[in-house]
């Protein structure tokens, strides 16, 4: 990124699904007390700072942050973008 253009400070609210990480879920069977573990793929809930050129908002915005995330975790089979708050303006 270019240094002399303005940017924002964003905090950016995130998930990665990594394969092989599972954790455990319990599921009810059809009769009474008839529960057995399940292992189900775990979602990683992450956040972060970032600093992005203030002249990108919308969609555009959503499209160079993901393709950032992506770069950060190449080995993720999804990454899922909740939320982004603007911390400081640029």
């Amino acid at each position: 990124m270019n240094e002399a253009l303005p940017k924002n400070k964003l905090q950016v609210h995130y998930r990665v699904l990594q394969p092989g990480e599972t954790e455990t879920v319990w599921v009810a069977g059809t009769s009474a007390g008839d529960t057995v573990p399940e292992r189900w793929p775990a979602w990683q809930w992450l956040s972060r700072f970032q600093w992005f050129p203030a002249g990108l908002e919308g969609e555009q915005l959503n499209r160079a942050l993901m393709d950032e995330l992506r770069r950060s975790h190449p080995t993720a089979t999804e990454v899922v973008l909740e939320r982004v708050t603007v911390i400081r303006q640029g």
